[in-house]
C-alpha cells in the first residue's frame, strides 16, 4: 500500500515529530488502521483494512491464528525431475502457477474458510497432468495434519459438494499401477463409473478432470462411500496393496457396513487371496463371454449407487 499527500500542519516541528513517532496519534490519523507496531526507532509495522466498494480487505486474528497452527513441511513441485515445467502458448504464467493461482482464488471449495495444504494439491494434480499429459506435479511432506495455507475467498464458507449420506466420492478405487491392470482402470473401469455421474478418487496421479487425486490412501478411502479392489496377480502380491484393502475393511468392520467391494480383473488362484478378501462376494469380469461380463458390471454399478448394505 502507498500513501501520498501533503499536509501542513500548525504545530511547532518538535510537537509533529513526536506525534509522528507515536503510534496511537498515528493510527488515529490513519483511516482504518487497525493496528502499529514499532519494530525499531525507525521501523513499524501497520495493519489498515480497506473497504473497495462491497468487498472489505483485512481479516481477524482468529484467522492468522488459524493460519499459523499447522505443523510440518510440505514441497509442491511442478512436475517430476525429468519433465518440463510448461507454459501453454498466448498463457501469462506456467500451467503450474495458473492451476495453482486458480485454486488460491476459489477453485478450491471450502466448508470452514480455509483452504489447506492437501487440498490444493488435489485440485491443481488432475488439472495440470490433464492439459500436458507429459507434467505431473509432486506432492513430498512431512507433517501431522492437513493445515491450512489460505484463506478461501477472504475466510468465506464454501459448499464441498458430497454425495447424500455425507462422502467427498462415490467410489475409491484401490489398484496397482502397473500393466495390465492400470490399463483396466483407466479403459474400461473409469469410463463405466463416469457414464453413469458416479464421482471417483484414485489415490496415483489422475490425468482425466473428473477423476480426483488423493494424496493419500486413508485419505481416499474414508472420503468414499465404497472401495473398489481391483484382484490381480499384481495386486494380491504388492504390499501397499494389502494396506489399502485393509483400511478399508477395518472401516467395513468398524461401521458393520460393506463399504468394500473386490472386483476380479484377471484369472487368479483363489487360493491366493488373504482371508479377509475371500469371504466376500467377489465381481468377476474375466468370463469370455461377454454378457456375463456385462452382467458384471451391471452388478458393480448397482451396487455403487445403491445403500450401502450392512454387514450384520
Amino acid at each position: 500500500m502507498e500513501l501520498t499527500g501533503t499536509e501542513r500542519i500548525a504545530a511547532p516541528r518538535a510537537r509533529v515529530w513526536q506525534a509522528l513517532n507515536d503510534p496511537e496519534t498515528l493510527k488515529a490519523c490513519i483511516p482504518g488502521c487497525e493496528r502499529i507496531e514499532m519494530l525499531s526507532p525507525t521501523e513499524m509495522k501497520v495493519r489498515v483494512a480497506l473497504k473497495l466498494g462491497p468487498i472489505k480487505a483485512g481479516f481477524s486474528e482468529s484467522y492468522y491464528d488459524q493460519l499459523k497452527s499447522g505443523k510440518g513441511r510440505v514441497i509442491l513441485a511442478s512436475s517430476r525431475d525429468d519433465e518440463y515445467s510448461w507454459v501453454l502458448p498466448g498463457a501469462p504464467n506456467s500451467l503450474f502457477t495458473q492451476q495453482l493461482l486458480a485454486g488460491l482464488r476459489g477453485g478450491i471449495a471450502s466448508e470452514d474458510g480455509l483452504i489447506r495444504i492437501f487440498d490444493l494439491f488435489e485440485y491443481i494434480q488432475p488439472r495440470i497432468t490433464a492439459a500436458q499429459q507429459n507434467q505431473h506435479p509432486i506432492f513430498k511432506g512431512e507433517l501431522e495434519e492437513n493445515f491450512p495455507v489460505a484463506l478461501y475467498v477472504g475466510g468465506k464458507k464454501g459448499v464441498v459438494a458430497k454425495t447424500e449420506d455425507g462422502y467427498k466420492y462415490d467410489v475409491y478405487v484401490s489398484y496397482i499401477d502397473k500393466e495390465p491392470d492400470a490399463t483396466w482402470v483407466w479403459d474400461t473401469l473409469l469410463p463405466k463409473l463416469e457414464d453413469v455421474g458416479l464421482k471417483v478418487a484414485v489415490s496415483g496421479d489422475s490425468g482425466d478432470p473428473g477423476v480426483a487425486r488423493v494424496v493419500n490412501i486413508e485419505r481416499g478411502i474414508t472420503q468414499a462411500r465404497r472401495t473398489i479392489v481391483a484382484l490381480s496377480e499384481n495386486y494380491v502380491n504388492d504390499n501397499m496393496a494389502a494396506f489399502e484393502n485393509q483400511i478399508a475393511q477395518t472401516m467395513s468392520i468398524q461401521e458393520s457396513a460393506a463399504r468394500m467391494l473386490p472386483i476380479k480383473i484377471e484369472p487368479i488362484d483363489d487360493s491366493k487371496l488373504p482371508l479377509r478378501l475371500s469371504y466376500l462376494t467377489i465381481l468377476d469380469v474375466t468370463n469370455p463371454n461377454p454378457r456375463r461380463t456385462e452382467r458384471e458390471y451391471a452388478r458393480l454399478v448397482g451396487a455403487l449407487q445403491g445403500p450401502i448394505a450392512s454387514m450384520r
